[in-house]
């Protein structure tokens, strides 16, 4: 009997002492919170004039002693969206009132979209040399790049064996043109002429948008830059993979072709046979 009551003391002190101490960690708890407060943080690096986003905002807890009134606390956080930074703010930085520039309407960049076409935004190869280069109003052709599936013929030994045939599932890499003369609405989150690099946002029709919506989630989609007063759209472009790349007459097909552009540019449009009477 004194064993079991001995027992039921032993309980009864240890759910006390484990209450004791969770009521002093929740006092602690509760004592390092008052002493703390949550402001708005850049969530990664925001350059100079971009428009903030939900994704751009972290919070921070931070010294309440260190706050100021010009840190935006995180209760503000939403008043910050479609504002613009007025300069960079790097990752982890405090939002500052005094660095936030007035709300942007959000009909901005929809007035923008022409009736029966659409806003559609692009995740681009950084495989354009000119990516840095091109801005809100520019034009620019879409060059999408796929795995292509294709079924072919192979010898291999089989189970029994012997050689025989069979059909095997391959991949092959080509590249082609999407669309041409596209007009580009944004680069990132900016729709000024100042911004640059980041995905684009570009005006198409619903059409295009589908379209372009299947090559962004099954291959890479390239920017090339064009001149905005070059409206032409070229019509003897051809799908390239690996067969093409070693087509070494194709190859001097195009080089000849160059040297014939270059030629007339500096002659005024000279034939390249006059050019070479010239020369003679």
């Amino acid at each position: 009997m004194k064993n079991l009551l001995s027992i039921i003391a032993a309980v009864i002190l240890g759910i006390i002492a484990v209450l004791a101490v969770q009521s002093y960690i929740n006092k602690q708890a509760a004592k390092y919170r008052e002493n703390k407060t949550d402001v708005a943080v850049a969530a990664y690096l925001i350059e100079e004039n971009t428009i903030i986003q939900p994704d751009m905002i972290a919070k921070l807890s931070i010294d309440i002693k260190g706050k100021t009134r010009d840190m935006v606390s995180w209760s503000e956080a939403r008043s910050l969206l479609n504002r613009t930074v007025q300069k960079t703010v790097n990752p982890g930085e405090i939002f500052l009132w005094s660095q936030i520039g007035e709300e942007i309407p959000k009909e901005i960049i929809a007035q923008k979209v022409e009736k029966g076409s659409r806003a559609l935004t692009l995740g681009v190869s950084g495989i354009s040399a000119v990516m840095d280069m091109i801005h809100p109003n520019d034009q620019v052709d879409l060059i999408g790049t796929f795995a292509i599936p294709r079924v072919e013929m192979r010898t291999v030994p089989m189970p029994d064996g012997q050689i025989g045939k069979m059909e095997v599932e391959t991949q092959e890499e080509a590249s082609f043109v999407l669309l041409q003369n596209v007009t580009v609405l944004a680069v990132g989150q900016r729709y000024d002429r100042e911004a640059t690099g980041g995905n684009l946002t570009v005006l198409v029709t619903p059409e295009e948008a589908i379209y372009l919506i299947f090559a962004a989630q099954n291959g890479r989609i390239t920017s090339i830059l064009r001149n905005p007063e070059d409206v032409s759209d070229l019509t003897d472009i051809q799908v390239i993979n690996y067969e093409k790349m070693l087509d070494m007459a194709a190859l001097e097909g195009l080089n000849e072709k160059r040297k014939q552009k270059i030629i007339e540019e500096i002659k005024g449009g000279v034939a390249k046979e006059e050019l070479i009477d010239i020369d003679e």
